[in-house]
């Protein structure tokens, strides 16, 4: 049963997984450097990783407002509104063409790590929002792995500029998530 909580939390777990988008698109570029059978290994290495920052931001959370309790929520709140302005912003520089992405092995890696510190923040924010670890963490590696089989199916079909536009979807969608936590 889905309760109020968890849909705004649903809403920003997708946001935070649009940032996969670009990520698992250049999976399907990356041919040249990798076999072709090994990428879903390397995505599923992928989400193992960002699964992995997701706990230690749950962890974090868990010691942080052990402390400081009374200022969780709104913690939590201003981080998540802080990553949607800076995916925002990467968006926005990625499209002016101000970001140039590397196709090769190292722009993955680089994009991969940058990645899971806005994951990190997802387990830090859904801790501190109090939605109970089990549902946090089956929502955040369901939403991460749709979302690296949408990009990983575009870029093996060579359709990349749908991307920015899906991305932007999914940030909305994000932003909705943040303002309905801040109403309830």
């Amino acid at each position: 049963m889905i309760t109020a909580s968890y849909i705004p939390a649903i809403l920003v777990v997708v946001g935070i997984a649009s940032d996969n988008l670009m990520l698992s698109a250049m999976s399907g570029r990356l041919t040249g450097t990798i076999k072709p059978g090994k990428l879903p290994v390397l995505l599923f290495m992928l989400l193992n990783m960002q699964m992995v920052f997701f706990k230690y931001g749950n962890w974090l959370a868990k010691i942080v407002l052990s402390r400081a309790h009374e200022v969780g929520k709104w913690m939590a709140l201003s981080l998540l509104a802080a990553t949607a302005v800076r995916m925002y912003q990467e968006l926005r520089l990625w499209r002016n063409g101000k970001i140039g992405i590397s196709f090769g092995l190292n722009g993955f890696v680089e994009i991969a790590l940058a990645t899971s510190v806005y994951v990190f923040v997802s387990g830090f924010s859904l801790s501190a929002l109090e939605i109970p670890d089990c549902a946090a963490f089956l929502l955040s590696m369901t939403a991460q792995a749709i979302i690296l089989i949408i990009g990983w199916s575009a870029g093996k079909g060579n359709r990349l500029k749908v991307l920015p536009w899906v991305k932007k979807v999914l940030l909305v969608m994000m932003v909705i998530g943040i303002v309905l936590f801040i109403i309830q």
